[in-house]
């Protein structure tokens, strides 16, 4: 208003002044409130066009609604994916299982949710992107970039994904329900898919930016059926170990010497490690042959067992203790009871050596509920101070009593591997018969969808 007043003035410099009307001074702050009302509406108008430059303003894009919400995958896929399962994601605290994919709508400024607003309760749709979508240098692109690195399906095959693509936020956050993939991703460039999420809706003009995962592999079903165990356990087929393939030559090379399990690997590989590798032969590499036995190494010897030999034909009064794949975990010398961490180069080759030679000898092994320092120099003291007949027949008595028991055990084992090889049998038919169902299903509604066009033609001319 002074401003008002001062040009006011200025434009009255030279010009005749007019005598005031004292009868109507009551008028003033009539005229002050209506010049007062003028420069409100002109200041608001200013401040207004002012916030408009800063929103057109690219260097201060920053204030500008439509690029300060982003929508963020809140947790990372769960790893590997293959075609027909369920995607699900990682499990937000450790030790809870693999959970659902969730999505959520985040102020790019501060990374809270947004819990209000329209933008809160918006319509998200996942799509597949290319494995090699990485945005500019910033991570940063359009939207005219990431509708074009949608990934469509090839021709004449079904939809990429198949089940629920749309997510309906909830005070910013939504759950991917059930989607799967129909395809590998063995054709794409980079072998690798990400998936992506954008807003299906469009509200008043606010732009939200889209999300993307991780790029990862999705590989055929099948494949799921022939991965590796880590770790491995006993009663694995031996093809579960890295670097042998199921029914490819180290596989058949191994089962023709009628070693079919972890456990016949790591016998032969703790009695006679060169002879597995003659089996195995020169197609197995240093580097191949140095992965596979650290991996058979790592298996879980859930049959605590252990076993004492001691040699007749020694005149030293040794003996050896070792695990049910030939480990050797003690050596008996002298009534000495030596850990294997504490022998000497020398004994060490000893202990091995008694190791062949009891699986040699299996029905002279005495068989040891516990590693227990008393009970093994028990036995070895019995062995040695009972030299008469009766003495030794009944220790033969007692041999083939833990032969027998032995033999009992391993056709329990024997079973067990045969239910656990139906047992990935039937898995193996489940999974096929619920990719020829959800194949059936895909039919039909292929099926349906052309009758219902026949029927509209037929309409049509009638």
């Amino acid at each position: 208003m002074n401003t008002m007043m001062m040009e006011k003035s200025k434009t009255s410099e030279g010009q005749d002044l007019e005598p005031i009307d004292l009868d109507k001074l009551n008028e003033l702050h009539e005229y002050i409130d209506r010049e007062q009302d003028k420069e409100d509406d002109t200041l608001v108008g200013v401040v207004k066009n002012a916030n408009d430059d800063i929103i057109t303003d690219g260097s201060c894009a920053f204030l500008n609604k439509s690029r300060s919400l982003q929508l963020k995958f809140v947790n990372s896929l769960f790893l590997p994916v293959f075609t027909g399962a369920r995607i699900k994601g990682e499990a937000r605290i450790e030790g809870e299982d693999c959970s659902n994919i969730q999505v959520a709508l985040i102020d790019a400024l501060t990374g809270q949710t947004v819990i209000s607003g329209p933008e809160s309760s918006a319509k998200v749709e996942i799509v597949v992107l290319v494995g090699d979508f990485d945005g500019d240098e910033n991570d940063n692109w359009t939207v005219e970039e990431f509708k074009n690195k949608i990934v469509r399906e090839k021709e004449g095959k079904k939809p990429l994904l198949t089940g629920d693509a749309f997510v309906n936020l909830k005070e910013g956050t939504g759950f991917v329900g059930e989607l799967s993939f129909t395809d590998n991703s063995s054709w794409m460039r980079s072998c690798r898919f990400r998936l992506g999420a954008r807003v299906v809706d469009k509200i008043d003009g606010t732009s939200i930016r889209e999300a993307k995962t991780e790029s990862f592999i999705v590989r055929d079903h099948r494949e799921e059926l022939y991965k590796k165990h880590h770790p491995p356990s006993l009663l694995d087929e031996v093809w579960r170990l890295e670097k042998i393939d199921k029914d490819e030559a180290f596989h058949k090379r191994l089962s023709q010497e009628n070693i079919n399990t972890v456990k016949d690997f790591l016998i032969l590989l703790f009695r006679d490690p060169p002879r597995l590798q003659n089996i195995l032969g020169t197609g197995m590499s240093a580097k191949m042959w140095e992965v596979t036995v650290e991996h058979a190494r790592t298996c879980v010897l859930d049959d605590k067992r252990i076993f004492l030999y001691c040699s007749r034909i020694s005149q030293q009064k040794t003996g050896v203790v070792f695990n049910v794949v030939g480990q050797v975990m003690r050596l008996i010398t002298e009534c000495q009871y030596v850990p294997i961490d504490m022998l000497s180069e020398i004994e060490k080759v000893d202990a091995h050596n008694l190791v062949i030679s009891a699986f040699e000898h299996w029905q002279e092994i005495v068989h040891l509920e516990e590693d227990e320092h008393n009970l093994v120099i028990s036995a070895f003291k019995h062995w040695e101070e009972n030299k008469d007949e009766e003495a030794e027949r009944q220790l033969l008595a007692e041999i083939e009593r833990q032969r027998q028991l032995l033999a009992e055990i391993e056709r329990q084992r024997k079973l067990l591997a045969a239910v656990e090889r139906q047992r990935q049998l039937l898995a193996a038919v489940e999974v096929e018969r619920q990719f020829l169902v959800e194949r059936q299903r895909q039919l039909l509604a292929e099926v349906e969808s052309e009758g219902q066009v026949l029927l509209q033609i037929a309409g049509g001319r009638n």
